[in-house]
């Protein structure tokens, strides 16, 4: 049951960040899959509208935008951090421990929180960023760029690296499970 869980919940989050004129509210779903679950049950008793939702690995938190404030909600349905939204949030990751949350923000910031809302690091770009995640090891955050580079910051907010090969914006990267290699797509479609 925990595998079609995971399965349906990276479907839904896959089917939201593709299409996201079809917003998929995070009530309605889990009222269509997990009417007697007790995540249902807790949220339905929250008033939160979603704009977007991401879940972490192993469906242990979500992380709810909506128009003004955005949430970390743990599985049980329970609010965990909730916070004001000043800025448009561009791309939200859970790191694959689930102890780390990179967020960017449409003023060319990106920022790593626990995932109790503490923020831990901030790194200010010179361009605008499209996406950041983190490496599984936690040890370097990629930022996608819109002047066609990405950037590689250590633990502590240091750029150490500029990759360039894109002659577009990047809108997205990844590392692989053991960080060896990065992957990454752009607006020149390479």
């Amino acid at each position: 049951e925990m595998c079609i869980r995971d399965r349906s919940l990276r479907l839904a989050e896959m089917v939201y960040n593709i299409d996201n004129k079809n917003i998929i509210a995070v009530k309605s779903f889990f009222e269509a899959f997990y009417k007697t679950n007790i995540f249902y049950k807790n949220i339905s008793k929250i008033d939160i509208t979603c704009k977007r939702a991401f879940i972490s690995p192993f469906c242990s938190k979500i992380f709810i935008i909506s128009d003004n404030r955005y949430y970390i909600i743990d599985r049980f349905g329970n609010k965990i951090f909730e916070n004001a939204k000043k800025r448009d949030i561009l791309s939200v990751v859970f790191s694959a421990d689930n102890s780390r949350l990179v967020i960017a923000t449409n003023d060319s910031t990106v920022t790593v929180h626990d995932t109790v809302g503490n923020r831990l690091l901030r790194i200010e770009e010179k361009s605008l960023v499209k996406h950041a995640t983190i490496s599984p090891d936690n040890l370097v955050i990629l930022t996608c760029n819109s002047n066609n580079t990405i950037n590689m910051w250590d633990a502590d907010g240091e750029k150490f690296k500029s990759l360039s090969g894109h002659s577009d914006q990047v809108l997205f990267a990844d590392f692989s499970q053991n960080s060896d290699l990065i992957v990454s797509t752009g607006l020149d479609n390479k």
